[in-house]
């Protein structure tokens, strides 16, 4: 005999009146020829589950209950592969994206020192939360006109490049008369360094100037060699204007 509280006995009645119910309209759309393949689905599914429902109400495991059960389980487990595979493609989709934007950071960043700073950048490299550049302190700019199709405008160019350094406040060492030749030098000296201090401020408020090296000259005058540059926030960088193929 099984013994069923009062709750029980009451929702399993309730129940067995809707699994009826629905088997009752199945029967009416069926004796009236209205039977239609959507509504037999839908109404054979609601009796399935219902009668399986009022197996576990009275403990008696039945067939139907158990090919419902693993049924539920299988979607389970599929629907959790296909969030887990849904995770793997952002995450790749996110690594393609960063893959394809490092490079073109970087070339941002070194166009913007050959335009706006001294010209050349020998390393630059993500780390885990900034941005980290050594850019050359040797006054190379962006006229070199040795391999030059236009060596005299490249010539008049770099001149008129070393009179704005001198005209913003630099002080340069071994500038010719004519500016546009020979091998000027930029002063290690308190001037300059904060001159290249306030130039990366102004395009990146989140830098932080780390190093700045220098080499002695016969002269007894120390000039700079390069500079190491930290740039916390990359957004930054992002900002620069993209440049021209190279």
């Amino acid at each position: 005999m099984i013994k069923l509280t009062p709750d029980q006995i009451e929702a399993t009645d309730n129940i067995i009146k809707v699994a009826n119910f629905a088997l009752l309209e199945l029967r009416k759309a069926l004796v009236k020829e209205r039977l239609e393949a959507d509504f037999a689905k839908t109404t054979l599914s609601l009796i399935e589950m219902k009668m399986a429902d009022i197996s576990k109400q009275i403990s008696v495991p039945t067939q139907t209950q158990a090919d419902i059960e693993e049924r539920h389980a299988k979607i389970a487990a599929a629907n959790a592969k296909i969030r887990e595979l849904e995770r793997q493609l952002a995450e790749s989709a996110q690594i393609d994206q960063t893959a394809k934007q490092i490079p073109l950071l970087i070339r941002k960043f070194t166009h913007w020192w050959r335009i706006n700073g001294f010209g050349h950048t020998s390393e630059a490299y993500f780390e885990e939360y900034a941005f980290e550049a050594k850019v050359s302190g040797h006054l190379f700019g962006h006229h070199d006109s040795r391999f030059s199709k236009t060596p005299v405008s490249d010539r008049q160019s770099r001149a008129e490049w070393l009179q704005s350094l001198l005209d913003r406040g630099y002080i340069l060492l071994n500038v010719p008369e004519d500016r546009s030749s020979g091998e000027a030098e930029l002063l290690n000296c308190d001037r300059n360094t904060g001159l290249i201090q306030d130039l990366f401020k102004e395009h990146f408020p989140s830098s932080e100037v780390m190093e700045i090296n220098n080499y002695a000259r016969r002269e007894g005058n120390f000039v700079i060699k390069d500079i190491r540059i930290l740039i916390r926030d990359i957004r930054e960088i992002d900002a620069l204007k993209a440049p021209d193929d190279e």
